[in-house]
């Protein structure tokens, strides 16, 4: 697996990178690999 994150602190992007580590599909893809770009912003409330 080839997970990254970047733009937060390194600390942040390691958490991140150990939660999506388990994340599986319901089913796997029938043949080949499937890529995924996920996005995710922290809005900060005032």
């Amino acid at each position: 697996r080839d997970i990254r994150a970047g733009g937060a602190a390194a600390g942040t992007n390691a958490c991140i990178v150990a939660a999506f580590g388990d994340v599986r599909t319901e089913a796997a893809p029938d043949i080949g690999d499937v890529k995924v770009t996920v996005r995710i912003a922290f809005v900060g409330s005032t």
